[in-house]
């Protein structure tokens, strides 16, 4: 099989060089909404790779105690939207971060344990399943201008580590690399205390591999700034198996926080061979109520122009405009891409779908320019079928229908008003899966419904076992976003009584 089945198996891929650093200016491209959003310095922020300065003059080591601990999970403050358990840890390992240039060592005491699914930070426009951030604080300073001077040389009285996890079907990774299996995290059962043991936790990754670094702040209350944030660049595999430890707990969650209709979702990404450094050309939105991928057209490379920074913007438009009023823009996609296409001021040119369900109705609303799409799929005797496929918009062979910007004389572009519009009744279970031109290029329509309906990912066996297995198809970023459409409570008992009065009235037995 070729490399899009890692895709639709939400297999997300990090190639990290060089332990990095990255700088931000308050309120920047970077700056992102939150509850810690205040201030000069802010977390989480948006990684971006082809943004990423070198810095090689630190070293972390991070040592645990070999001990069991008793606690209680909690949900932090302001994570409510998210997957997020809290584990407060009296001194249960230090972190020492050691500056190469004058050899000095710095001891941090280790204070709680935060797991959030996804993650909380963004690399290249895409989240992981699962971020594991490990907290430390320097404890015994008090003296306030021993404090600054340690900030003033970047060492701050506050540490994060933070690792990333993607998942694996359950049969083709070992458990011994779970970090939530039963020996490491047992959560089965929130209702009372929880066994948890760190060491065991932090020895499945190596902590002289190479990470990122910024100085942020923390992200729930009280909200602390001068954080060190060091986030490991290698992605840590999971199995499907553990990482539903965690999942389960938040789809009950689900039920009980979010009566409106949403999204369960996952998402995809691996850049063209060539772009691994850069992160690729597509980008992606991703939430409760609305998905959306945006290609950036790579023609634009040839007059040194990256398309990548077109279609992040793009998204991150989106993303903004829809939270600050969906109601209508769920409703209104044309005028929510128009005026996201507007605030764009980057060069560059990009293909774009959109999907948004409604609170209240089973009406999932599309928009879609070009030849990035979506399929709709309906379980139906324990099977997937599909119910819509997409059709693309292209001007001529390989040249779709494309949002652009140019500061030159003769600058066109296609119109938010000539996307495909689309309202399709749904059911509660259906699955959407949308994907930029590098899914569908390479695969049949079959194929995906195919790949969709299989059950055990041989090809990924394959190639951990070390198989050569070739790929074939057109090279392209490859981008899939899955989501499983939930429909309210509320609106479920009102579907069943409204079938139940129908059958009454016909004499239908049910």
């Amino acid at each position: 099989m070729i490399r899009h089945i890692f895709i639709l198996l939400t297999i997300l891929f990090l190639f990290i060089i060089n332990s990095n650093q990255y700088n931000y200016s308050e309120n920047g491209d970077d700056w992102t909404d939150g509850v810690c959003s205040s201030g000069t310095s802010q977390s989480p922020i948006e990684i971006t790779f082809s943004s990423l300065k070198c810095n090689s003059d630190r070293k972390i080591t991070l040592a645990s105690n070999n001990q069991d601990y008793t606690v209680t999970p909690i949900v932090p403050d302001g994570t409510e939207t998210n997957l997020s358990l809290q584990f407060d840890l009296e001194n249960y390992g230090n972190l020492i971060i050691k500056d190469n240039s004058n050899e000095n060592e710095y001891i941090y005491q280790g204070t709680s344990i935060i797991i959030h699914s996804p993650s909380e930070h963004v690399y290249n426009g895409n989240k992981y399943d699962v971020e594991l951030q490990i907290y430390f604080d320097i404890s015994s300073i008090s003296d306030s201008d021993v404090t600054q001077t340690l900030i003033d040389n970047g060492i701050t009285s506050k540490s994060v580590i933070s690792l990333i996890f993607y998942v694996y079907d359950s049969s083709s990774i070992a458990d011994t690399n779970s970090v939530f299996s039963s020996e490491r995290l047992d959560i089965s059962d929130l209702s009372g205390d929880i066994t948890i043991n760190p060491s065991k936790i932090f020895s499945i990754y190596d902590f002289s591999n190479q990470f990122y670094y910024y100085q942020g702040s923390l992200t729930t209350p009280d909200c602390t700034e001068d954080v060190n944030w060091y986030l490991m660049g290698k992605a840590i595999p999971i199995s499907q198996e553990n990482f539903d430890i965690i999942a389960n707990y938040y789809s009950d969650a689900e039920e009980i926080t979010k009566n409106y209709n949403h999204f369960l979702f996952s998402s995809g990404f691996r850049p063209h061979d060539d772009k691994v450094q850069t992160g690729g050309e597509d980008a992606f939105l991703i939430s409760d109520q609305i998905m959306a991928v945006a290609d950036g057209v790579g023609g634009w490379n040839r007059y040194g122009v990256d398309p990548a920074f077109f279609s992040r913007e793009l998204c991150k438009n989106l993303e903004t405009n829809f939270n600050s009023n969906k109601t209508y823009y769920t409703n209104h996609l044309v005028q929510l891409i128009q005026k996201s296409h507007q605030k764009v001021k980057y060069t560059g040119s990009s293909t774009l779908v959109v999907a948004s369900i409604q609170d209240d109705k089973p009406i999932l609303n599309t928009a879609l320019l070009g030849d990035s799409g979506y399929i709709l799929f309906r379980v139906e005797e324990n099977k997937l079928n599909i119910i819509y496929e997409f059709s693309e918009q292209q001007h001529s062979f390989n040249f779709p229908y494309q949002l652009s910007y140019s500061r030159g004389p003769n600058a066109q572009s296609d119109k938010a008003s000539d996307s495909i519009l689309m309202s399709h009744e749904v059911q509660d279970g259906d699955i959407i899966v949308m994907g930029s031109d590098g899914l569908f290029d390479n695969l049949y329509l079959d194929q995906i419904s195919n790949i969709a309906n299989y059950k055990s990912p041989f090809t990924m066996r394959g190639l951990q076992q070390g198989f050569n297995i070739q790929h074939q198809g057109k090279q392209d970023d490859i981008t899939v976003l899955v989501g499983v459409i939930k429909l309210s409570d509320n609106l479920k008992k009102q579907i069943e009584n409204e079938s139940k009065q129908f059958a009454q009235n016909e004499k239908i037995d049910l």
